[in-house]
């Protein structure tokens, strides 16, 4: 139950312009991949990778007075999962046309699996943010 939500999960954050077949190929492609270079099993791998890329809390832009701030705010526990697999599975603007979106993907799943890469940096920094600005936090209207 458990491997079809987080493939579900992946094939919709993949999803371009409302084509699943080519979201599926993405994902499949990039299964390969990771069986390939990888000794272990590739399911285990993207659990991993997944369980380092938790995000317990978000920010909301709130306009206050013609003042924008953060608000930090603590994300359910089912909606944890959808926004890390998002993440990992994220277009970013360093998408090298010659590798294609299904090496990208391959990185940030190994990146994120061994606790390094973009990835863990970004969720580190947006950690960062959202816990200096815990004071705003009672301010919650959304």
């Amino acid at each position: 139950m458990e491997n079809k939500l987080i493939r579900t999960m992946f094939l919709n954050s993949l999803n371009q312009g409302g084509n699943k077949f080519t979201s599926e190929k993405l994902f499949l492609k990039c299964i390969k991949l990771l069986q390939k270079t990888e000794k272990k099993n590739s399911k285990s791998i993207i659990k991993l990778s997944i369980k380092n890329v938790n995000i317990v809390a978000s920010t909301t832009k709130v306009k206050r007075r013609k003042v924008t701030m953060l608000v930090p705010f603590f994300l359910k526990k089912s909606k944890r999962l959808s926004h890390s697999v998002r993440l990992i599975s994220g277009r970013s603007g360093n998408v090298i046309k010659k590798r294609g979106h299904s090496y990208l993907l391959l990185d940030n799943i190994l990146g994120s699996s061994q606790n390094k890469g973009l990835i863990k940096s970004k969720v580190n920094n947006d950690h960062t943010v959202i816990f200096t600005n815990k004071n705003m936090s009672h301010f919650r209207w959304f």
